[in-house]
């Protein structure tokens, strides 16, 4: 518990020196909370109704909410510190079972951060629990959906089970921060394409 929240603020604080250092603006609790990453993967694992997924997070959030999907990664335009500055400006984690959902530890400690798995079950073994601990430590609310798929397989989401927590999701935003729009309106939420 303690070297996992002790390593979140600091990769916080470094975050926010970044952010000044290049002339950009700390995110507020609001914008925060209406900003969603999706972490994506290739290979194993990967989501496989990636599009159809993103499509309805979109129509159950509504334009007052930012979609931010990309793969983590030097390969993808994402080094360390690309990935560390986009998850530090959301309010909401989503990402397949992998090393990649170490990234919430870049969600600002302090913030009532979201965090959502999409996990399998193997027959024969437990389900992991690691991001679960992670999440519980760094004192964020943790969700895990179950897929179709395994380990070494694409995994298909329940495309019900995913939207209804972003539902929830929305639900306890709206509460938090009543009457917020984003500073500029678009017709649709926006999701920031992979930069590859």
């Amino acid at each position: 518990f303690l070297p996992q929240r002790l390593t979140a603020t600091a990769f916080a604080a470094v975050t926010s020196r970044r952010l000044a250092a290049a002339g950009k603006p700390e995110p507020d609790a609001a914008l925060r909370a209406h900003t969603i990453v999706v972490l994506q993967r290739p290979g194993v694992r990967k989501i496989a109704n990636s599009t159809t997924m993103l499509e309805r997070l979109a129509a159950v959030l509504g334009p007052a909410f930012t979609i931010d999907t990309f793969i983590p990664g030097n390969s993808y335009g994402n080094p360390m510190w690309t990935t560390a500055e986009r998850v530090y400006h959301a309010g909401f984690l989503i990402g397949p079972h992998g090393a990649n959902m170490h990234n919430a530890i870049y969600l600002a400690p302090g913030s009532p951060s979201w965090v959502l798995e999409v996990g399998y079950i193997d027959a024969g073994m437990a389900l992991p629990t690691d991001w679960y601990c992670l999440a519980r430590n760094l004192g964020f609310t943790y969700y895990l959906s179950i897929a179709t798929g395994n380990y070494g397989s694409a995994l298909q989401v329940d495309l019900d089970d995913i939207t209804a927590i972003a539902a929830r999701y929305r639900a306890h935003v709206e509460a938090a921060h009543p009457g917020w729009t984003r500073p500029i309106p678009t017709a649709a939420p926006t999701t920031r394409p992979s930069q590859r």
